[in-house]
């Protein structure tokens, strides 16, 4: 059983099945995402966002779409290769990123952390082996 999540902040601001939604993109652009004219995008039908969400009509998620799309968070277009391919792309808009920012630094923290770490460790390394008069990158000259 898959739980939906959605911010409490967010659907204050922009309604709460819209909110719902959007998190679910984000989800899906995150995983599954296709880089396309320097954004990210999805490939669904609204038959399979209803599987995502079978207590909504089409109709219904339909609307949610336009009123993402109508406050700016969202991109909806058609990248499909055939003229009779009407599948839409979505992607977040700049505006909709930024509902995510806080999410996306929380998870790059970890590795700048991890960095930081390593660096430590390469300084005690370093001291340890100044210590005993140790550097493997400098020579000596020979005396005459």
């Amino acid at each position: 059983m898959e739980k939906i999540t959605f911010r409490k902040e967010l659907a204050q601001t922009i309604g709460l099945n819209e909110s719902i939604v959007l998190e679910k993109l984000y989800e899906h652009v995150e995983k599954a995402g296709t880089p396309l004219n320097g954004q990210v995008w999805v490939e669904r039908t609204y038959e399979a966002w209803q599987e995502d969400f079978p207590f909504w009509s089409i109709a219904t998620i339909k609307r949610i779409f336009a009123s993402l799309k109508k406050q700016g968070l969202i991109r909806i277009e058609q990248h499909g290769k055939h003229r009779y391919d009407r599948t839409n792309w979505y992607a977040l808009s700049e505006e909709g990123n930024h509902c995510f920012a806080q999410e996306k630094k929380i998870k790059e923290k970890p590795q700048i952390d991890e960095a930081e770490d390593v660096q430590e460790k390469i300084t005690i390394v370093e001291k340890q082996l100044k210590k005993l008069n140790f550097s493997p990158f400098t020579y000596r000259k020979k005396k005459n």
